[in-house]
């Protein structure tokens, strides 16, 4: 994900600065850049919207792992105590 996010980042800097130093403004040229550099950046957020949202149902899952004792060691315990 992180791949990601570094080859988002060097193409929009890429593509702002071939457009914004190379073209003349008002040109197709200069507006399809412009308008390749936005749909860069609404592609980078949507990505990282994902990325925030899976590592906060990760980060929970974790959280319900560590908190809920495993049955097997409690049962294990329980029985022997018995004996």
């Amino acid at each position: 994900m992180l791949k990601q996010f570094l080859f988002l980042f060097i193409a929009l800097v890429i593509s702002t600065s071939i457009a914004e130093n190379y073209l003349i403004a008002g040109t197709w040229q200069y507006l399809f850049m412009q308008s390749l550099s936005l749909s860069i950046i609404i592609f980078f957020i949507y990505h990282f919207i994902v990325f925030t949202v899976r590592d906060k149902q990760t980060d929970q899952e974790k959280v319900e792992q560590v908190s809920s004792p495993p049955r097997e060691s409690f049962n294990y315990r329980l029985l022997k105590k018995d004996k």
